[in-house]
Formats: C-alpha cells, sequence, structure tokens
C-alpha cells in the first residue's frame, strides 16, 4: 500500500493525477513483485519495493537543502542496502543521476554524494563480510553458470496463456509484464509524436534511458560485463534487476496514461486490474511444483578456499551433483563418527547449538553444519579445534569430545572482518548524528 501511494506521488508531481494512479497500479501489479511477494515470500525484494520510489521523492526533497530531507534520504538508501543489496547497486546510482538531471548543479548533487557516502559508511556492517567473505561460498562459482538471464523476447511479457499469466505449467515468469510493455511501448509512440511537454520529455527520456540499460544488464549480451570483474559478479541477479526494471517502466507507463482521454485511461485502469486478478485468484490452481528446491541451486554452498586445487576440485565434483546435495539431510543435528553418543540438545538457533554430551570414551563428533569462519565450539567453555577437513565429514563442523559428560556450544562470532565493519559502522553513526545535528556546519556547507 504504502508503495503505491509513493509511487503516486511520484509521478503526480511530474505527470498529474492520471499518471500517478496508473503509474502506482503498474508498480504494485509488477510479475516481479507479485511473485516475490505470494510465492516466494522473499521479504527483502518486496520492502525494496517500498523504498525505491520514496528514495527519488526524497533526492527531490534533498536538493532543496532542508537537513531533514537529507537525513530520511540516507536512511532510505541504508534500508535498501540492507534490504537488497543488488537492487540498491542499480537504484542509487540512478537517483543521484535523476537528482543532478533535475538541479543541473553539481554542488547540490554533491549533497546526495554525500548521503550516499554516509549510508555506505553506516552500512558496512552489511557491505563489507558480504564483499570479502563471499570468496568462502560457492556463489561465486555458481552465479556465473545460473541460467537465469532472459532472452530480450522472454523479459519483456509473461509466457502463460498468450501474456496473461506469471506461471506456465508450473514455472514462473520473471518478466517487466504485459500491461507495463504496453505503457512503455506507447510512450515511446507519445514521445515520438510530441504529447509531452518539454521538461516532461527529457524526464521520460532518461528514465526509458535507464530502463533499457537495465534490461541490457539482464540479458545474456551483459555477460562480458559481469565477467569483467569479480566485484561485478556478486551483484549479478537478474531477478533482482527486474526490481528496478518494475519501477522504471511503472514511471515510464505513467507518463504515458497522463495523455490518455479519460475513456482510454479506464481501458487501460482496467485492463492493468484485470490481469492483477486472473493472476492472483488463479495462483491456487497452477501445478505445484513438488521439487520446486530442487531448482533453488542458488541458495546452496558449501565452505570454499580461493585458489586452493583440492577445494576446486571438489568443487568440480560437486556441482553437478547439487540437486540431490539439497536435499539431503541428516538424520540428527549431532552425530559421533568414531564412537556412540547419548545427546540432547538444548537449545538451538542460527547461530548457536548447545547440547548436553555423554561418551564412555574421547569421541569425535560433528555438528552437522557446513564450516564457515566464525564458528566456534567450545566444550565446557573451554575452546576446542574444529576440524573441518576430517575425510569422514569433510567441511562439516567436526571436533573432540573428551570422554564423561560435556556441555558443548557450537557458536557463530564475529571474525575480525565483521568486528572492523561493526566498528566501522558505529563511527561513521556517530560522526553522521554529529554532522545532522550542527546545524551551522550544515548550512555552510550547503551555502
Amino acid at each position: 500500500f504504502i508503495s503505491a501511494i509513493s509511487m503516486y506521488f511520484l509521478i503526480e508531481g511530474q505527470f498529474g493525477k492520471k499518471g500517478g494512479l496508473v503509474a502506482s497500479l503498474l508498480y504494485i501489479f509488477s510479475p516481479i513483485f507479485i511473485i516475490q511477494r505470494d510465492y516466494a515470500v522473499s521479504i527483502g525484494t518486496t520492502l525494496s519495493f517500498l523504498f525505491i520510489p520514496i528514495i527519488f521523492i526524497l533526492v527531490k526533497k534533498a536538493l532543496s537543502g532542508r537537513l531533514v530531507y537529507f537525513i530520511l534520504l540516507t536512511i532510505s538508501y541504508i534500508l535498501l542496502i540492507f534490504t537488497q543489496t543488488s537492487t540498491g547497486a542499480i537504484v542509487i546510482p540512478t537517483s543521484i543521476i535523476y537528482g543532478y538531471f533535475i538541479s543541473k548543479n553539481f554542488t547540490k548533487t554533491g549533497l546526495l554524494l554525500i548521503s550516499l557516502f554516509f549510508a555506505i559508511g553506516m552500512s558496512a556492517v552489511r557491505i563489507l563480510p558480504a564483499l570479502l567473505e563471499v570468496k568462502y561460498t560457492w556463489y561465486n562459482y555458481i552465479i556465473g553458470d545460473i541460467n537465469d538471464y532472459k532472452s530480450l523476447i522472454s523479459i519483456f511479457v509473461n509466457q502463460g496463456k498468450y501474456g496473461l499469466l506469471l506461471h506456465n505449467n508450473g514455472s514462473f515468469s520473471f518478466t517487466v509484464g504485459t500491461a507495463q510493455m504496453i505503457g512503455v511501448i506507447l510512450s515511446i509512440y507519445y514521445l515520438y509524436k510530441g504529447k509531452f511537454k518539454k521538461t516532461q520529455n527529457k524526464i521520460l527520456i532518461l528514465f526509458l534511458l535507464f530502463f533499457i540499460i537495465c534490461v541490457f544488464l539482464a540479458t545474456p549480451y551483459s555477460k562480458f560485463i559481469w565477467n569483467s570483474a569479480d566485484i561485478f559478479r556478486i551483484f549479478q541477479d537478474p531477478l533482482r534487476i527486474l526490481v528496478p526494471i518494475s519501477f522504471f517502466a511503472a514511471f515510464i507507463g505513467g507518463a504515458f496514461a497522463s495523455k490518455l482521454s479519460n475513456l482510454k485511461l479506464y481501458l487501460y485502469t482496467v485492463f492493468i486490474i484485470l490481469i492483477m486478478i486472473i493472476n492472483v485468484g488463479n495462483r491456487h490452481t497452477a501445478p505445484i511444483d513438488k521439487n520446486a528446491n530442487l531448482k533453488v541451486s542458488i541458495l546452496y554452498s558449501e565452505y570454499i578456499e580461493p585458489n586452493n586445487d583440492y577445494y576446486s576440485k571438489r568443487f568440480v565434483e560437486r556441482i553437478s551433483e547439487i540437486n540431490s546435495l539439497i536435499l539431503k539431510r541428516p538424520a540428527k543435528h549431532l552425530e559421533g563418527i568414531d564412537g556412540n553418543i547419548d545427546s540432547i540438545e538444548i537449545f538451538r538457533s542460527p547461530v548457536l547449538h548447545e547440547y548436553a554430551v555423554y561418551t564412555k570414551s574421547a569421541t569425535m563428533l560433528k555438528d552437522n553444519t557446513y564450516y564457515f569462519p566464525g564458528w566456534k565450539v567450545y566444550i565446557n567453555n573451554k575452546p576446542v579445534k574444529i576440524d573441518y577437513r576430517n575425510k569422514n565429514a569433510f567441511g562439516i563442523l567436526t571436533f573432540k569430545d573428551p570422554k564423561g559428560l560435556n556441555l558443548i556450544k557450537v557458536s557463530f562470532e564475529d571474525t575480525d572482518i565483521r568486528s572492523r565493519a561493526r566498528k566501522i559502522s558505529f563511527l561513521f553513526i556517530i560522526v553522521f548524528m554529529i554532522f545532522s545535528a550542527t546545524k551551522i556546519f550544515w548550512r555552510k556547507l550547503f551555502n
């Protein structure tokens, strides 16, 4: 609801109420939003739809020099980075370009860059571990091989029932959307016919460029860009790119709708709503794919050491078995490798496992969790060495348990990188608060 309202006010200020109404509908009824909200239940992607139009509204407001909008923009940047970093990597730069485009002033645009600087600094706790520790996962190896890239045709229109349904034989169409593409195509036609004012022409052309660039980045034709540097591969996710594409398409469609007569506006709006009703109402009739987990290979990973031939060879061998690995589940969370154990699980969360264990002799145990930097094992509150290269449980948290009754705690703690990232974020928060509270300094900076 808030996504629709914010989208309405963003477009209404430049293309009128008609454009605002249609843009809000195109935005919240975009295929990627419906799929991620109702089917995939992706909280991060769903929330990113909320922050994108708010960011563009606040960019325009922040250019006035008012401190409150600067603060709100910085917070919005942070929230987008935390909810969906890949989307933020596209949306935030385009919002700053948009700010310069409407202000034509480098000094005012500098305020946006300062806002981004603070946002990145305060988000270090999220950004630095992702950039520096992703090398210990399969992600960089899998991402270049996943078949999420769309052909130029399939990215535009839904694949089921003549472009009306998002799902087709149990699979989903991650597309811009039929109604959205109608708005994009006809807005180009209206632009050619000179239907828009001069100032509207410039804004529309800018968003068309944003749209085209993002579509290009989501197709196979952009592989040479993603593969040109490791840091680009981290953000390579065509499905996430569909989020800003949907935003730009909704903006463009709203601009087109602002020039429609009342009758044509009514027909276009009804068409948008009907497609939504058909898809949302038909979602429970779509065949359920019982093996859906087999297709989400990107969610599976094991620990890997960069530039280590053994790990690279092991990856090549196991990647072909990834479908079976995803569904393979151990019988127990804690097991003995070379002996029997009696154990009780006291507590378990994603970052803390606690057990009471009794063994008649010293025994090698494995907590069926894949190793990653930060995992620690304590027996009776004393740290013990993790043998994650044990041949009987390679990559698993393996350790030696002494004879008798022992309390075992397996804890995921901060690495040096994560600890420093927290300190950097905390430092930036303090500086940002001082900066925001010092109105005299703010006025001098703006002047």
